[in-house]
């Protein structure tokens, strides 16, 4: 269905930049300059002030707001918090989705003072806890303790590599054959043949699910309770899940969900890096269903009843 009214105002080709189903049951709409829960006439302008930049916005059980936010022009991004009357500053980070709030209000994420000493650990009553460093971090999920991964980059920007917090310590996905990866340590050098991965998420019940990427071959990854699997795509005339491609001053990211039962919502896309209109896919593991044809799918969320909420060619869409 297209959203075209929340009760309040009109939602029709307006300037969106984001769509997130909170943790509080809400669904949030998030625009350049400020931001707003569907059906509540009541908006919030950034803690960064006018055109910042939002590269994550997280909502707590209780409503509590969680963002990593960049004043316009500038290179520095800060954590911020809003409880319903005031904005907190809680960390310098360096780089994009380095925060997560879990299902029971936590909020985790990845800090520090340079992209060479980052921090990891989350917060509690008595402050943030410290867990470990995971330097050149671009982004965190996080299901719950047991079940925390991360994409950081080694060579370059464009190089994202998929690590996994087990034991204490970061472990670097390497292998990009057969069903049972192999890791190394983070702190090791980086393997010649390891594989990077694009868009990832993990689902409520820890299953991971991401776009893997190796020269000419594109796959889709999942962990769950039954171990690994994996699904290669190699036609170019198929569409494949939208891995992260730049074309212009447009880019695919963060367009991929996990549902409550495991299965993987993600934007489609054919191989020219600057197709964008393939809609979205539904993949349980053994078939697909496409939703949206001919649609950029341009954002992703999904809520805790189910639902999929997207942004596409600038409309608000829930299947």
């Amino acid at each position: 269905f297209k959203v075209v009214n929340d009760g309040v105002r009109d939602l029709s080709k307006a300037n969106d930049t984001g769509i997130v189903a909170g943790h509080d049951g809400g669904v949030w709409l998030l625009r350049p300059q400020r931001f707003f829960r569907l059906g509540d006439d009541q908006e919030r302008t950034w803690a960064a002030g006018k055109k910042a930049t939002v590269s994550d916005f997280e909502v707590a059980p209780d409503g509590t707001i969680w963002t990593i936010q960049t004043p316009n022009k500038e290179d520095v991004s800060t954590i911020e918090s809003f409880d319903g009357e005031e904005w907190t500053t809680h960390h310098r980070v360096w780089d994009t989705r380095v925060l997560e709030v879990t299902p029971d209000g936590t909020a985790w994420a990845i800090w520090g003072d340079s992209m060479h000493e980052e921090d990891f650990g989350y917060l509690d009553e008595d402050g943030w806890q410290v867990l470990g460093e995971l330097p050149r971090a671009k982004e965190l999920l996080v299901a719950g303790p047991d079940d925390v991964w991360a994409i950081g980059w080694e060579a370059n920007i464009f190089s994202r590599y998929l690590y996994r917090f087990v034991d204490g310590a970061w472990q670097r996905w390497i292998t990009r054959e057969g069903t049972e990866p192999t890791w190394q340590p983070a702190d090791d050098p980086l393997a010649n043949d390891t594989e990077w991965f694009d868009n990832v998420a993990v689902g409520p019940d820890g299953t991971f699910w991401g776009v893997a990427e190796f020269p000419n071959l594109l796959s889709l990854v999942r962990f769950d309770d039954s171990g690994w699997s994996r699904w290669h795509f190699r036609d170019a005339d198929t569409l494949w899940p939208a891995a992260y491609r730049v074309c212009g001053s447009y880019s695919v990211s963060n367009t991929i969900g996990v549902a409550a039962d495991g299965s993987v919502w993600t934007a489609l896309m054919t191989r020219d890096p600057c197709d964008c209109d393939g809609g979205v896919g539904h993949f349980d593991g053994e078939t697909w269903d496409r939703y949206l044809t001919g649609l950029c799918v341009e954002a992703l969320d999904i809520s805790a009843d189910g639902s999929i909420w997207l942004l596409a060619d600038s409309d608000v869409y829930v299947i």
